[in-house]
């Protein structure tokens, strides 16, 4: 009789699955890369709407007095480790008649998030953030350093911004 036996079944089934743990150990490397590729274009978008902000307003969204949308300005949370920020700023950019429907969110949020501060007193500066998982990332060099505004911007946080 022609076919396989039991033991050769499971012989290859095994040696499937370990092909395939290695391929999928091997590509979380890649999976990491890609979300901070994410990363950096959802910062890069989040520029744009807030130049569009800026150019209809002259300021950037900040401050605690109320004024006609999109130009209302309302407190953007300062705490840049949590996500309010980030909340606020979806806040004042989505819903305004600049054509902004969404602002996008960390990949894997909510254990990650970006963040998002003003300069309160002048309202023409900002630095957005998030934190990188490719610690090696080339893009890290390219980034602000420092604490600009008082944030965080030491490697593995990639900040971006006018200050």
């Amino acid at each position: 009789r022609k076919g396989f036996t039991l033991i050769e079944m499971l012989i290859v089934v095994s040696i499937i699955g370990l092909l395939a743990s290695i391929v999928l150990v091997g590509l979380r490397g890649t999976r990491e890369k890609a979300r901070d590729a994410r990363r950096i274009a959802d910062l890069k978008e989040v520029q744009v709407g807030l130049e569009l902000y800026f150019e209809k307003c002259r300021f950037y969204p900040s401050g605690p007095w109320p004024g006609p949308r999109p130009c209302t300005r309302i407190r953007i949370s300062q705490n840049v480790n949590t996500d309010e920020s980030w909340r606020d700023l979806t806040n004042a950019l989505v819903g305004t008649d600049l054509g902004i429907n969404a602002v996008p969110n960390d990949p894997i949020h909510p254990v990650r998030t970006y963040a998002y501060r003003p300069d309160e007193r002048e309202n023409l500066r900002y630095v957005m953030r998030t934190q990188f998982e490719d610690l090696n990332s080339q893009a890290l060099n390219a980034d602000i350093d420092g604490a600009p505004l008082g944030v965080d911007c030491v490697d593995p946080f990639y900040c971006v911004g006018l200050f």
